[in-house]
Parts: structure tokens; C-alpha cells; sequence
């Protein structure tokens, strides 16, 4: 352990950095914790330019069955899309033009995350706009596509991160889910989490938690 001294010539001076260093020790409310915290000052304020997808794309180490695509320039396809999007190479306009007018928003399956070692990739996407028996032979190339850009693996995974019943629900507004029989080589999983209004609120509670913990415990020392 290292012990460090400090010579402090006024009394208040030195009061004050003692409750100083008290507070930092038991942080009463959790977002003043350092991962909280970011006093940089940051030419872009808003965040937009801090992440680049090229920058981040070649540090992953994509490979050349996906390539950068001007699909949404100027946000023209899809206004919560970044500008620019990696998508499979071999896929066509036409494909991802409808692949687009068949999802939520526009949210057609984009690249977010490669794993160089083997290949596979992570695509995230909006739900199709299914109801309860349209379907859209584009999106289904699209998919096909995806699959077929890892070499190393024969079956796509399709993950719908709602509960089932919440799928089906939309089905109703003309929304709903993939079918595995108009998609070739897929694999379809729901994995129940609940919608972003029970998410928050887990999330306030575990807050809470942990902010009640801190006090117990600086109110017991």
C-alpha cells in the first residue's frame, strides 16, 4: 500500500480536501461515478462525428464480400440510418431498394459488427412489414445474401429480440416477423425482451438499487 503525505499549510484548506476525498470514496449518487463522467471538451457536441464508420469498419477487419453503400445519401431511405452503409457487395439496388419499402421505417439489414477470425457478421435491421401473409422477394435476397457473405457457415440466424406475443400483436398494424419458410437456410429466434418502456423501467430500478446500497453503506461507516 502506498501511503502518500501532504503538507497543508491553512486548517480549511485542508478540511476541505479531506471531505473531498471522503465524498469520492463513497459516491452517493451513481452518476458521478468517472464512467459517468466526461469533461472533454469536444469539438462535435452532439456526437454525431465521434464515430466513423469507415475508421471502424477497417479496424474490424471487414472482407471484400461487403462494401460501403450510397443507398441512404442525404438520409433519402432512411432517416434514423447513418449516411453511410456497409452492405453485401453482390447485392443489387433493385434488392435493396425493396429490401428498404419492406421494413419498418426503412430499416432495411445493415452491418454493424464483423468478426474477422470467421466471418460473421452481425446485421441489424427494423421488423418486415409481414402482416400476417405479405412477404418480399428482395428482402428474402437480401437475407439470402448476408448468409451467404460468411463462408464458414451454412444457416442464418434471425433474432427478434421481442417476446413472441408482442410480434404477433403487430402483426395486426401490417408489422410482424420473418417466416423461416420464405427464407432460405434461416434459423428464427425470439429472445423476449420485454419493450423499452419495461426495459427503463428495470433499468430506474437497478439505479435505485444501487444508489440505496451506497447510502446504506456510507451511512454505516
Amino acid at each position: 500500500m502506498q501511503v502518500i503525505n501532504l503538507l497543508i499549510a491553512r486548517d480549511k484548506i485542508c478540511q476541505d480536501l479531506y471531505e473531498t476525498l471522503l465524498r469520492c470514496s463513497k459516491t452517493v449518487n451513481v452518476c458521478e461515478l468517472v464512467a459517468f463522467e466526461n469533461r472533454d471538451v469536444a469539438e462535435d457536441a452532439r456526437g454525431w462525428a465521434r464515430l466513423d464508420w469507415e475508421v471502424e469498419f477497417t479496424r474490424q477487419g471487414i472482407d471484400s464480400e461487403w462494401a460501403e453503400n450510397d443507398l441512404n445519401e442525404s438520409y433519402r431511405s432512411c432517416d434514423t440510418y447513418p449516411e453511410r452503409l456497409w452492405l453485401p457487395v453482390a447485392a443489387s439496388k433493385t434488392t435493396l431498394m425493396g429490401s428498404c419499402r419492406f421494413r419498418s421505417r426503412g430499416r432495411l439489414p445493415v452491418l454493424t459488427y464483423f468478426y474477422k477470425p470467421n466471418g460473421a457478421a452481425i446485421c441489424r435491421c427494423a421488423q418486415p412489414l409481414t402482416g400476417f401473409s405479405a412477404r418480399c422477394v428482395e428482402d428474402e435476397k437480401l437475407m439470402e445474401l448476408i448468409g451467404k457473405a460468411n463462408k464458414n457457415c451454412d444457416t442464418l440466424f434471425l433474432v427478434d429480440t421481442r417476446p413472441m406475443v408482442n410480434a404477433m400483436v403487430n402483426k395486426v398494424q401490417g408489422k410482424g416477423f420473418e417466416d423461416e419458410r420464405n427464407y432460405s437456410n434461416t434459423r428464427f429466434h425470439f429472445f423476449d425482451i420485454e419493450n423499452i418502456h419495461v426495459m427503463r423501467a428495470s433499468q430506474l430500478k437497478l439505479l435505485e438499487g444501487l444508489l440505496l446500497n451506497d447510502l446504506i453503506i456510507f451511512a454505516y461507516n
